[in-house]
């Protein structure tokens, strides 16, 4: 035969046939007692979790790295860099060659080099040499910029991807306008790598730009705004959705989900140095929910639930898998107080505890959405959600549910087992070692 194994919450079905098993009428007090100890041990206790590490609120925590430096690479269009070069040359040319240099800029793409070398000899000469110079230069500022690459990369510092997202997306940008290189090199030493972030907004173009880019509350809002159906698309006579009924509004939500995942701070000036936030975990605000909703259901005990007006607020007392109905009221409201206590917070903590798996599985599915969005995509955010962000969200579930399994295997099995056979040797020495009881007996019958 298997053994019972406790890996699930307690049913409303099951939690009142334990509570009812608990309110025999006519029972001796010494009975009921014990009546009262086992259900308690049989529901897992009175507290499904246990207090939070610490109710501290989130503080931040400052870096020393900086986007203001270096520059990454990216392609350029040649025949417009020569086409720079040629005109550049001009201005150091003798009034006697000028007119011969404009004309082989307009066609030296095209114009095969022995016929110019044919009209003018060492004009040819000059220009081959300048072009072998200036290829050489394109050559060495391409490989400067993979040396930079290979620097950052080895220097393993997490801000660095985004030092060469923000350069690398300068150069892309100066290649895609066609820019030669000397000017695409003087706009990343100016611009010290723009970032274009959500919405198209771009960030860090000068050395005076000291915003900051707080990555998972941009990628949450994002994603909150993606998901957030618009007014009228519910079904008629609909319940609320799941992410309305949490959290109202895009800030509510980006509030708790980075309770879990923390926050990301990327800066540009070497004066506000990137900086982060740790995650904090949700048990803090889950014990803070559930001492509420113990007033709360204790006042529900306490009311008057036979009348059907008051059921309505049960309704914003459950949760999808643990509903509090009348009968689960009023089983807890014939409890005996000892019991009706631990009883109360149990169930109050188990609904808390539900709450927040629901609400890790929302802010999965927020982040989720938002890290789609193209900015999010091509920017080191995206490795930063999968490597950080949604483990971190998975290992939260992960913890609430192992430590609710752990406490309720462990108050529900050692502890009743122990109670059960106090009772059983109790039963069995009233009835003495014959398995007779000793009462009198009378008519037949055992006198009690």
């Amino acid at each position: 035969m298997m053994k019972e194994k406790v890996t699930g919450f307690i049913t409303p079905v099951s939690l009142v046939g334990l509570l009812a098993a608990a309110t025999v009428p006519g029972t001796a007090s010494a009975q009921q007692a014990v009546v009262d100890d086992l259900v308690y041990y049989e529901i897992g206790g009175g507290q499904a979790l246990g207090g939070p590490a610490s109710y501290r609120r989130q503080t931040r925590i400052g870096g020393d790295a900086s986007l203001a430096f270096g520059y990454s690479c990216g392609r350029f269009d040649l025949s417009r860099n020569l086409r720079h070069m040629f005109g550049n040359l001009t201005h150091g040319l003798d009034r006697a060659v000028d007119s011969l240099t404009y004309a082989a800029t307009g066609v030296v793409a095209s114009l095969p080099l022995y016929l110019l070398r044919q009209a003018n000899p060492n004009l040819a000469n000059m220009m081959e040499n300048m072009m072998l110079r200036y290829e050489e230069e394109y050559r060495l500022g391409v490989k400067s910029c993979r040396d930079a690459e290979r620097q950052i990369l080895a220097g393993e510092n997490p801000f660095y991807d985004w030092i060469k997202w923000g350069q690398q997306d300068t150069w892309r940008k100066s290649a895609g306008s066609g820019a030669p290189v000397d000017e695409a090199r003087e706009t990343v030493a100016e611009q010290h790598g723009c970032i274009t972030w959500i919405g198209g907004e771009r960030y860090f173009c000068d050395e005076f730009d000291n915003r900051e880019i707080p990555v998972y509350e941009g990628v949450s809002t994002e994603g909150y705004m993606l998901l957030d159906e618009p007014a009228g698309s519910a079904p008629e006579g609909a319940a609320p959705s799941r992410l309305k009924v949490y959290w109202p509004t895009a800030d509510t939500a980006v509030e708790e989900i980075l309770q879990i995942t923390g926050e990301t701070f990327i800066t540009n000036a070497r004066t506000t140095p990137p900086s982060g936030m740790p995650p904090r975990g949700l048990g803090a605000g889950m014990h803070e929910e559930a001492v509420a909703l113990t007033v709360r259901l204790q006042q529900a005990v306490d009311g008057s639930i036979d009348d059907p007006a008051s059921w309505d607020g049960l309704e914003d007392l459950g949760v999808p898998g643990l509903t509090v109905t009348p009968t689960l009221v009023r089983s807890l409201r014939r409890l005996s107080p000892a019991l009706q206590v631990s009883a109360i917070k149990r169930i109050a903590t188990e609904i808390a505890l539900l709450r927040a798996l629901e609400k890790v599985h929302l802010a999965r599915r927020i982040i989720l959405a938002g890290s789609r969005v193209p900015e999010v995509q091509a920017s080191p955010a995206r490795d930063l959600i999968r490597e950080e962000a949604l483990p971190l969200l998975e290992m939260e579930a992960r913890l609430l549910q192992d430590e609710y399994d752990l406490r309720t295997r462990a108050a529900s099995s050692t502890a009743a087992k122990i109670i059960r056979s106090g009772t059983r040797e109790q039963r069995d020495t009233y009835r003495g070692d014959g398995g007779v009881s000793p009462a009198p007996v009378t008519g037949g019958g055992v006198l009690r």
